[in-house]
């Protein structure tokens, strides 16, 4: 740009700003995905999930998409939209909204993740000491710390493994194979923290 300013920022690239453009860009995606006679569908909970199905889990990422915080936009459109198979892949940070029902995960609607985590805590057998240290963290993988160094991850992680998958039975059609995979990318538990029975099945649909 010689004498004047870029409209368009440094990428050149046109984004949709706000919450409605962006979730109606979400299910213009998704149909166009649709149309192009895609039975399954691949859905990334951010950056994060996207970087973690290709580095980690090598699969491919296509057919596939990023909800951000529309997990809720993107699951429902994709559904109506006819897909057959779903997997949602996401770091535990948007993840865990999952375990109280809150599909769209944006602060702006709620926080609720310490919660949920001392909620699953709670019930994998953690001290009146534990919860109270849960209680003062203000990330999930402060969190995650704690459970791990107490050998309480793999049981909160189960029990909210089960909070999610009711979670999404109650949201999508007993016809359509959903899976998730719920992962961390920092400390000693770096990796997939939990997914549901089916992801394996799910997996060979994007497999290299």
């Amino acid at each position: 740009i010689v004498g004047g300013i870029s409209i368009l920022g440094t990428t050149g690239i046109v984004e949709p700003m706000s919450a409605k453009a962006l979730a109606d860009s979400i299910k213009v995606e998704i149909s166009v995905i649709a149309a192009e006679s895609n039975e399954s569908i691949l859905i990334f909970l951010g950056n994060f999930g996207k970087k973690f199905t290709e580095e980690d889990l090598n699969l491919s990422t296509k057919p596939g998409i990023m909800c951000s915080n529309f997990i809720d936009v993107a699951l429902d459109s994709s559904v109506e939209f006819g897909f057959k198979n779903i997997l949602l892949v996401g770091h535990i940070g948007k993840f865990v909204k999952l375990g109280i029902g809150m599909f769209n995960t944006h602060s702006h609607n709620g926080d609720g993740r310490i919660e949920t985590l001392l909620s699953c805590a709670l019930d994998a057998g953690a001290n009146i000491e534990i919860l109270k240290e849960i209680q003062k963290c203000v990330t999930t993988n402060a969190v995650l710390d704690i459970l791990y160094e107490n050998d309480l991850l793999d049981k909160t992680m189960e029990i909210l493994n089960e909070r999610i998958q009711h979670n999404i039975d109650r949201r999508v059609p007993d016809d359509i194979n959903v899976g998730f995979i719920c992962f961390a990318n920092t400390g000693e538990y770096s990796g997939v923290l939990f997914e549901s029975e089916n992801v394996d099945d799910l997996k060979r649909l994007w497999k290299k």
